[in-house]
C-alpha cells in the first residue's frame, strides 16, 4: 500500500511542483510544513517545535500546493532515535491519490536567554531577556525552560547572550545586599527595637544574613524582612543586651 502510495504521489507532487512554481501567489508551504512539524514535535517530550528536512522538497513543496490548507496529514512513522518520520498527505475532496512525505527532523524548544551579556545583580526584566529557538539536544537538563520563571531574578554569575540559562546560574532579587546600610529590628512579644547595622552579605527576602551591630560592634545572625531591613524574631532578653 505504502509503495502505491509513494509511487502515485510522488509522480503528482513533482508535476505540481513544476506548476506551483509557475503560478506563484501566495506560498502555502510555510503553513504546511508548521503542521508537520508540529505532528513531529508532539513525539518528543519537550519539544516545541521541529525543523525539518524533506527527503525531496520538491514534492514537498509540490503537495503543499495541491492538497492546499485542508490537507490532512498524518504520522506515519517515527524514529526517535534517528529523527525520521513519514506522513501521508490527503485531501478527499481535491480526488487525489494520498502521497507520502519522508524526511528527518531535529525537535527544538523556545527557551528564555540573555538578550545582551548581563552581569550579576542586573535585573532580569524589559528587553534583557528574549525568547530563541534551540535544538532540544543542545538544552542542558538544567536551563530554565519559561521566561517567567525569571520573574523576580537577578544573574547569580554573569550571563553569556543568546546562551542557555541555567536554574543555578540565577536568584531570586536579594532586598539587603552586602555592605548595605540596613535597619536591624529586634522584634520580642510585640515590643521592637531598633539599631543601625551593615550586611556583611547578600539576601533575599526571608534569607539568613549576618549584620554588624554599628553601636556594639558585634556581628549578629537575622533574617532578611524587606528591603534594607534585618530582622531578629523572639530573641533572648540576654541577647538583645548583649547586642
Amino acid at each position: 500500500m505504502l509503495d502505491e502510495i509513494i509511487r502515485t504521489g510522488t509522480i503528482a507532487l513533482a508535476m505540481a511542483a513544476v506548476a506551483a512554481a509557475a503560478q506563484g501567489g501566495e506560498d502555502p508551504f510555510p503553513q504546511f510544513q508548521a503542521n508537520v512539524a508540529a505532528l513531529v514535535a508532539n513525539q518528543t517530550p519537550g519539544a516545541t517545535g521541529a525543523r525539518l528536512q524533506f527527503t525531496n522538497p520538491a514534492v514537498a513543496t509540490g503537495a503543499a500546493q495541491m492538497y492546499g490548507v485542508d490537507a490532512q496529514i498524518s504520522l506515519q512513522s517515527f524514529d526517535a532515535r534517528a529523527c525520521r518520520f513519514a506522513v501521508k498527505v490527503e485531501n478527499p475532496a481535491a480526488q487525489l491519490p494520498p502521497a507520502l512525505l519522508t524526511g528527518t527532523c531535529t525537535p527544538v524548544a523556545r527557551i528564555p536567554v540573555a538578550a545582551r551579556d548581563l552581569r550579576p545583580g542586573e535585573p532580569l526584566t524589559g528587553d534583557a531577556i528574549v525568547e530563541t529557538e534551540e535544538a532540544l539536544a543542545r538544552i542542558p537538563a538544567n536551563t530554565i525552560r519559561e521566561k517567567a520563571d525569571l520573574s523576580g531574578r537577578t544573574p547569580r554569575q554573569p550571563l553569556t547572550a543568546g546562551r542557555p540559562i541555567a536554574v543555578t546560574a540565577v536568584r531570586v532579587k536579594p532586598v539587603v545586599e552586602k555592605n548595605q546600610a540596613v535597619t536591624l529590628r529586634f522584634v520580642m512579644d510585640g515590643l521592637e527595637l531598633t539599631a543601625q547595622g551593615q550586611a556583611q552579605g547578600d539576601a533575599a527576602l526571608g534569607e539568613p544574613v549576618a549584620v554588624l551591630n554599628l553601636r556594639s560592634k558585634k556581628i549578629v545572625d537575622a533574617v532578611a524582612a524587606g528591603p534594607g531591613v534585618a530582622e531578629i524574631r523572639n530573641p533572648q532578653p540576654a541577647r538583645i543586651a548583649a547586642n
